[in-house]
């Protein structure tokens, strides 16, 4: 590779990186890292109470329809298909 690539197609792309272009790739890796989660709407029934704390919250639309939300792994996350794990990225992140 000439210069940081647009694409990281596998494990290997990252420690390339890693050792090539270590700066660029531990901002990529912050990237990454935001946008492993998200919030998974799942309807509600309308006698149902639904679930609220930390992980769960409740959202009714305009026409009083509830949905579920959860905050969940994105399972098409960047971090999730290279399969690298959270640790690993904060590791590198604060080494």
């Amino acid at each position: 590779m000439i210069d940081f690539p647009k694409w990281l197609n596998t494990p290997f792309d990252v420690e390339y990186c890693m050792e090539h272009f270590p700066e660029q790739m531990k901002q990529r890796l912050k990237e990454m890292a935001e946008d492993t989660k998200y919030w998974q709407a799942s309807d509600l029934a309308a006698k149902e109470k639904g679930l609220e704390d930390a992980t769960h919250k409740i959202d009714i639309a305009a026409d009083g329809t509830k949905q579920q939300l959860v905050w969940t792994e994105k399972p098409t996350s960047h971090l999730t298909r290279l399969n690298i794990k959270p640790d690993y990225v904060s590791k590198i992140i604060n080494a």
